[in-house]
């Protein structure tokens, strides 16, 4: 399938696991250049090395969501690398279960479970 998307780049945020690295994968064999973030950086390689076996372009880089002063340096680095992202799949792993003061998620927040006890009857 062409979906007119080569040459492009995209930043795919949970590229370290199952869905994201399968995002990254499907996008590359699109023809577009893929910076594979997340957490696990052993994972992180597997998927790039996956991409390039299959003839594609990546290359990963280590992010944290919950680091939030950090995400706009590794964006500036990515594109002074790689070029402007023009794609970004978001593949995180949903809310953090952690409390947000100032620019750190800390801990305190509710459990999925607690989460869903509350939101459903």
């Amino acid at each position: 399938m062409d979906l007119g998307i080569a040459g492009k780049v995209a930043l795919v945020l949970g590229a370290s696991g199952g869905l994201g690295g399968g995002a990254a994968r499907a996008l590359a064999a699109e023809g577009v250049t893929v910076v594979a973030a997340g957490r696990n950086e052993l994972a992180l390689a597997e998927t790039v090395a996956s991409i390039r076996a299959a003839g594609g372009r990546a290359s990963a880089v280590r992010l944290d969501l919950s680091e939030l002063d950090s995400i706009a340096g590794v964006v500036a680095e990515i594109e002074s690398n790689v070029g402007p992202i023009d794609i970004l799949v978001n593949v995180s792993g949903g809310r953090p279960r952690a409390r947000r003061t100032g620019s750190r998620w800390t801990p305190g927040g509710h459990s999925s479970r607690q989460w869903s006890s509350r939101s459903l009857p």
